[in-house]
């Protein structure tokens, strides 16, 4: 076999890869576009069949509509003050915390990161109902505080839902 074939058979190889490749992304993007576009069209233009993939006429009373049923600016603004806050407190208090066990010496270190240690192995189902009890009882229920405040010591709900599934 001369590099010539060989050449042909890697160039041929490759192209029907790209190929492939090719039909899954459009696979894979067709119901993003579909949904894209769908949301341009009229209720009518929606459930009429056969089903057309542009709409005769764009309209834009779709999200006029759930931006005034929906208060979604608000969440987004909710979502964002919560996220930052969380940051900021968790990087406040773990760099703090990671500095004093990594540079100072103090008597009882090992005893003290052991024990942390040890409560991060706890798993949070364990832990919500009496941190609810605790928050209920500091009135920190459905406010800022009750979300932001055991984020800064590594409490969320989101860990309790990751360390279930992994």
């Amino acid at each position: 076999m001369t590099s010539y074939t060989m050449s042909n058979r890697v160039k041929a190889k490759s192209l029907l890869i790209h190929a492939v490749m090719i039909v899954c992304c459009i696979l894979f993007i067709f119901p993003f576009l579909w949904m894209a576009l769908t949301s341009f069209k009229t209720p009518q233009e929606i459930f009429q069949w056969p089903p057309r993939m542009f709409p005769n006429k764009w309209s834009f009373s779709n999200y006029q509509e759930v931006l005034t049923a929906v208060p979604l600016l608000r969440m987004l603004l909710n979502s964002l003050f919560v996220a930052v806050a969380v940051t900021a407190g968790t990087l406040l208090f773990s760099s703090l915390a990671a500095y004093s066990f990594a540079r100072l010496r103090f008597k009882g270190k090992d005893l003290l990161f052991s024990m942390y240690l040890g409560t991060m192995m706890v798993p949070l189902m364990v832990t919500l109902i009496p941190t609810f009890v605790i928050m209920r009882k500091l009135g920190m229920v459905d406010t800022y505080y009750g979300l932001i405040v055991p984020g800064f010591f590594g409490m969320t709900i989101r860990d309790s839902l990751t360390r279930r599934r992994g």
